[in-house]
């Protein structure tokens, strides 16, 4: 099956909107032109016959929900399209050496959730790729980025690409159709309910637009370098424009990561905090309270029974409806921001099929291009991903535990000093007043006062630093003559002679005299 072969999946049905009549409401209640209310805020909140004038503009909920309900169903359809074109291309595990060790990772716990002793296929399906992407454990997530890292100078790189976004659409859908489906009745309550479905319905035709743009960028043909400039080309020129292409395609698919990136910070993370949070709150609050307490303004005497309240009610309205708006300007802002980068991520990918088409297109003058696709005609490992699920038990061996990764022995980190002992190849500082073990560092010196014992005289072990062989006593030691005098300033001198008897062996050695004075 070709992946370019498409065109059994192409829609060209297009849906048109059908003009709606707008709905003019007028209020059979008089002004009360004498009214304190009516007198004090004729300007600030408008009166019966400014409803009258005032043009509703909207369109039918049952065909709003019509046709959100078709584009939903669409975009499944496409979803599905895409992966069935998907299924049929598997990636050699050998083009580096990454990916294959992620793959093993990934087909060992997957044998031991369903005890199976084999060894693992020689390619990634897209069932595998499925797996990790739902599973996401560690292993899982080096697959996914070390897959996108593989064929990302492929022509079916985008192909992934424009899954992602069907699949990033499908979550805001879900949640628009929670409020639609769920949320409203049979028909609008009141206004607020008409301007929200009136952007529901601008994002189900920006959303059938995206599902077109899909379709035709599957089916349509990159660009090619002419046949007269390839005839002219030499070897050299071709490898050169060969690797500045592959550059060029490295940099465009982290350009188009990232853009998908942003979408789904908008489709999806963000997604259900600003319909939930922020749009389903302003529109129940407005639609249950400040809507009822309006018709009791403009329809009863309640403007002149209670002035105060009315005060009161004037201005939480134009705080209420200006939230409100705020509200409605940030959801069409949102959808203006995502339209333009799903604008940019079309021509991204259309971008990166042109390069990879002008390297296949060389490779027939220059260097062979990789074949990173495994020809396998029957893929007996689907069932096995497909069926796999993830066990969120503590106990589960495919949870990737701290605890239970390979290889912890080993010095990955050479940053850190290990618990039990290591290498420091550095200066290490501290800051003042650091202890270690309880003992300042910075003003180490044994005295005691930092932290660390005194060292005193007797504890120093003289003999240790003598040589283990001492030298022979002498046989007689005598004072021959001495001498005591008092030297200037009052300190005490002796002069002596002694007289050593010394064996003939010890007169050419050095020895050492100690001369210790003992007071009585």
């Amino acid at each position: 099956m070709s992946i370019n072969n498409l065109e059994n999946i192409t829609n060209n049905n297009q849906k048109m909107y059908e003009e709606q009549k707008p709905d003019v409401s007028f209020f059979d209640e008089p002004e009360s032109p004498n009214s304190i209310i009516d007198k004090k805020y004729r300007n600030l909140l408008a009166s019966s016959n400014d409803y009258s004038l005032d043009i509703d503009l909207f369109l039918p909920l049952g065909y709003i929900k019509d046709q959100f309900l078709s584009v939903q169903s669409d975009l499944a359809s496409l979803k599905r399209d895409l992966e069935q074109l998907l299924s049929n291309i598997y990636i050699k595990t050998s083009i580096n050496e990454k990916i294959n060790e992620a793959h093993k990772k990934v087909w060992e716990e997957v044998s031991k959730q369903n005890n199976i002793n084999e060894q693992p296929p020689s390619y990634i399906s897209f069932s595998e790729y499925k797996y990790a992407e739902r599973t996401m454990i560690t292993s899982c997530r080096k697959l996914v980025n070390e897959f996108h890292k593989a064929i990302s100078q492929s022509y079916f790189s985008g192909i992934y690409d424009l899954r992602r976004l069907i699949f990033y659409m499908q979550n805001e859908a879900l949640c628009i159709r929670d409020i639609l489906i769920n949320k409203y009745g049979e028909d609008y309550e009141d206004d607020s309910q008409k301007q929200i479905a009136l952007q529901f319905d601008s994002w189900t035709k920006m959303a059938s637009h995206f599902a077109q743009r899909v379709r035709q960028s599957l089916i349509s043909t990159p660009e090619e370098i002419p046949t007269s400039e390839l005839d002219k080309v030499t070897k050299k020129q071709a490898i050169e424009f060969q690797a500045f292409f592959s550059i060029r395609l490295s940099a465009i698919h982290d350009e188009s990561q990232n853009i998908l990136n942003f979408l789904k910070r908008d489709y999806v993370d963000n997604c259900d905090i600003f319909y939930e949070r922020y749009l389903l709150q302003s529109m129940n609050f407005k639609k249950d309270i400040v809507s009822p307490m309006e018709i009791d303004f403009f329809t009863t005497s309640f403007s002149r029974n209670m002035p105060v309240l009315s005060e009161e009610l004037i201005t939480a309205r134009n705080v209420i409806n200006s939230n409100f708006g705020m509200i409605i300007s940030d959801l069409i802002q949102r959808n203006q921001i995502i339209s333009s980068n799903v604008d940019s991520l079309f021509k991204l990918i259309e971008t990166k099929k042109k390069y990879s088409n002008y390297i296949s297109q060389l490779s027939l003058v220059g260097q062979s291009k990789p074949i990173i696709v495994a020809a396998i005609k029957k893929d007996d490992y689907a069932g096995i991903f497909n069926n796999t699920t993830l066990n969120y038990n503590i106990e589960s061996e495919l949870l990737s535990n701290h605890a239970s990764l390979d290889n912890l022995d080993q010095d990955h980190h050479p940053q850190y000093l290990l618990k039990n002992g290591g290498v420091i190849t550095g200066d290490i500082s501290v800051e003042s007043n650091v202890k270690i073990d309880g003992v300042h560092l910075s003003t180490h010196s044994h005295s005691g006062s930092d932290g660390s014992e005194r060292i005193r005289a007797t504890d120093i072990d003289y003999d240790s630093a003598r040589s283990e062989q001492r030298p022979e006593r002498p046989s007689l030691i005598e004072v021959v003559q001495y001498s005591v005098d008092i030297l200037d300033g009052g300190v005490p001198s002796i002069d002596g002679i002694i007289d050593i008897e010394v064996n003939d062996s010890l007169i050419n050695e050095s020895n050492e005299i100690i001369i210790e004075v003992i007071e009585i």
